[in-house]
């Protein structure tokens, strides 16, 4: 009866509003309700298709609720297993704080000894500039004594065992052995030092 009066309002407005007569016939009132049933088959589809989705999910929470479970029974049977390793890291983590310590102090006496060798390298590498201009300044010294004791014969040398004094080129080539002999220990020993 409802439905019969609602489109008799519906067809009185239509006809107000639009000035077009609408008729509500018998093949109407069976479209509807066609219409009627083809709409409540449609929302019982998805009524059992929404209750087959919740029945799958409500089925698989219950499966994840019994692993979770037992996940958590076995996480309370694992739980002094785990522990152990925790006070062994909190363990070795101290004695790393200590050895960090004991680095930290031998890299400071190590930055001082670096700086005592770096003043060493610095003090020999000096040495041996001035060695090498030494040796620069009595290489060729060197080579005019060797060349003038070359130029001595023998029987100059011969003549001078005979003398007392010996001749002066003589006395010239040893004294400048001399002199190289005892400039190059001298060189040696500042080496050494």
């Amino acid at each position: 009866m409802y439905i019969y009066a609602s489109v008799e309002k519906a067809s009185t407005r239509f006809l107000t509003e639009l000035k077009k007569h609408s008729y509500a016939t018998p093949t109407s009132y069976l479209e509807l309700l066609k219409s009627y049933h083809q709409i409540l088959k449609q929302m019982d589809e998805v009524i059992a298709i929404r209750q087959q989705k919740q029945s799958i999910g409500l089925s698989i929470l219950e499966r994840t609720n019994k692993e979770v479970e037992a996940m958590k029974t076995q996480l309370i049977a694992i739980q002094p297993r785990l522990e152990a390793p925790q006070q062994d890291t909190i363990g070795i983590m101290a004695e790393l704080t200590v050895q960090q310590k004991e680095v930290e102090g031998i890299e400071e006496v190590v930055c001082g000894e670096e700086a005592i060798v770096t003043q060493q390298a610095n003090e020999a590498e000096a040495l041996a500039e001035d060695a090498q201009n030494n040796l620069n300044k009595a290489v060729p010294e060197y080579n005019e004594k060797i060349k003038a004791f070359q130029s001595l014969d023998k029987t100059e040398i011969s003549e001078d065992k005979a003398y007392y004094r010996p001749t002066e080129l003589v006395i010239f080539v040893i004294a400048s052995v001399c002199y190289y002999l005892i400039n190059h220990k001298h060189g040696n020993k500042r080496r050494n030092q």
